[in-house]
């Protein structure tokens, strides 16, 4: 499983590069180079646990990579240029026990927004582990960190050449990988 986890991170690095240059070209008035140069966010959880729950959403929001104190450490010391896979395996797998965003993805009683965890823990699944759930894990359509709302952009993302189709594959490869009984 690492070296098909390591190839599709390589891969997801490929597209944000090609991303990045296709916005550009694309939209050259735009004052904004939506795809941040940040790590792209392949999953979020346990990949290593058995998995039987994947969430899957949009994309990775903005506030979980900021440059001052990022959910994903390795983003602090990311290059492109060279990539170290190793430490960005670990911080997936270790999101959330490290730094998850609880008001999102809930876990947390003080936040009463975004509680997936809740309607997880439902089914008898959690991205925390613990109380005999089975693991679940989040992934995004689109795994790259955007300056806008995905909501906001989603209609001139989709309108790049290969964007649909990359993301329908990046995807499948991903339920491959996992194996999961049960997709939300």
């Amino acid at each position: 499983m690492d070296s098909e986890l390591k190839q599709l991170i390589f891969d997801s690095i490929s597209e944000l590069r090609r991303l990045q240059k296709m916005w550009q070209k694309t939209y050259p008035d735009s004052s904004t180079m939506e795809f941040r140069d940040v790590p792209p966010v392949l999953w979020f959880g346990d990949i290593k646990n058995n998995p039987q729950v994947l969430v899957v959403s949009a994309n990775p929001s903005r506030p979980e990579q900021p440059k001052s104190n990022p959910r994903i450490p390795y983003s602090k010391k990311w290059n492109i240029d060279q990539p170290d896979v190793e430490e960005l395996i670990k911080d997936y797998n270790n999101y959330f026990v490290n730094n998850p965003s609880k008001k999102w993805f809930g876990g947390d009683i003080s936040h009463t927004q975004g509680r997936i965890e809740d309607f997880l823990n439902g089914l008898g699944s959690s991205f925390y582990g613990g109380n005999n759930y089975v693991q679940a894990i989040h992934v995004d359509l689109l795994p790259f960190s955007t300056e806008s709302t995905f909501t906001a952009i989603d209609s001139q993302i989709m309108a790049i050449e290969g964007v649909p189709q990359w993301i329908n594959q990046h995807l499948h490869k991903m339920i491959e990988l996992i194996k999961p009984n049960l997709i939300i």
